[in-house]
């Protein structure tokens, strides 16, 4: 199966984790929507989902998964999503069928610091090029064992990220 990561899943450390079978495929774009953080989260904090939106583009990464592994997936994005079929551009041009995640509702909503650290490093682990939609204002967590950032922390320590962690950390304390 073909999944086009789009969010926090672009950090390879935090979709293996997720799905231990995930080989990246290729980079990709999906032309016509733009990243939002704007789906609702079981934390309240917003989390990533693209939206429809002609003439612009969102950068993603491929990955082959197997299938035992795309419940986990399903479980991992929770309720809040729904899977779509997209097609998805590659670097020379062809596309290529692939499911992915939107939203079934937005809001706005607050975007915790750790996830946006995901999604930044993702970006620079695939060698994509962070725009505008990456400079989305975000808000400390005061929680430090919230599961969803102690699992974000955990990714970025497994992918040598320990300086995001550590400036994460001075957010707080300051």
């Amino acid at each position: 199966m073909i999944y086009l990561a789009y969010g926090s899943n672009l950090l390879f450390e935090r979709l293996r984790a997720r799905c231990p079978s995930a080989k990246k495929h290729s980079i990709a774009t999906l032309p016509d929507y733009r990243l939002a953080f704007t789906k609702p989260s079981i934390d309240g904090s917003g989390k990533a989902t693209v939206l429809p939106a002609l003439g612009q583009v969102v950068q993603g990464v491929l990955f082959h998964i197997d299938a035992p592994d795309r419940s986990a997936l399903d479980r991992a994005e929770g309720p809040g999503y729904r899977v779509a079929r997209v097609n998805a551009t590659l670097p020379n041009g062809d596309a290529d069928e692939a499911f992915t995640y939107v939203a079934r509702e937005t809001s706005e909503l607050p975007v915790y610091d750790w996830y946006l650290a995901l999604i930044r490093a993702g970006y620079d682990q695939n060698g994509l090029n962070p725009g505008p939609e990456l400079n989305f204002p975000t808000v400390p967590d005061l929680e430090p064992t919230r599961p969803g950032r102690v699992a974000a922390f955990d990714a970025l320590r497994a992918a040598g990220r320990s300086q995001d962690i550590t400036a994460l950390e001075a957010t707080i304390q300051s």
